[in-house]
């Protein structure tokens, strides 16, 4: 099995139909948990480029399973997804740039499980 990719101290694993994001803020371990389709949408999206050039103005992002909107305030990333039921997550800007240098790490997505890639 592939190790984790793992990144200035963030760690993505998937765990069944969802993708866990670790990081430390503050020193305290913190997880963030999302859906692997909005992760395939939202890495699609970092591949594209789509969101290079975050700043407070919201960003609409699409993948292949999800759309959402990411905007960087306060130094946190605020990402949403979702139509019917909407989900948001905050996560401190040094690990979204962990996550999107793994997101960018491969083509084949090895947290994806076949046929979602």
């Amino acid at each position: 099995m592939d190790s984790p990719p793992v990144v200035a101290g963030c760690a993505l694993t998937r765990t069944g139909d969802q993708i866990a994001i670790r990081y430390a803020s503050v020193g305290v371990e913190r997880e963030l948990r999302m859906p692997c389709a909005a992760w395939a949408g939202l890495a699609d999206a970092v591949r594209a480029g789509t969101l290079d050039a975050l700043d407070d103005r919201w960003v609409r992002w699409a993948g292949r399973n999800a759309v959402g909107f990411a905007a960087l305030r306060g130094g946190q990333l605020h990402l949403i997804h979702g139509d019917q039921y909407p989900r948001e997550y905050r996560l401190p800007a040094s690990a979204w740039e962990a996550v999107t240098a793994a997101a960018r790490g491969t083509e084949s997505d090895p947290l994806m499980p076949a046929g979602v890639q």
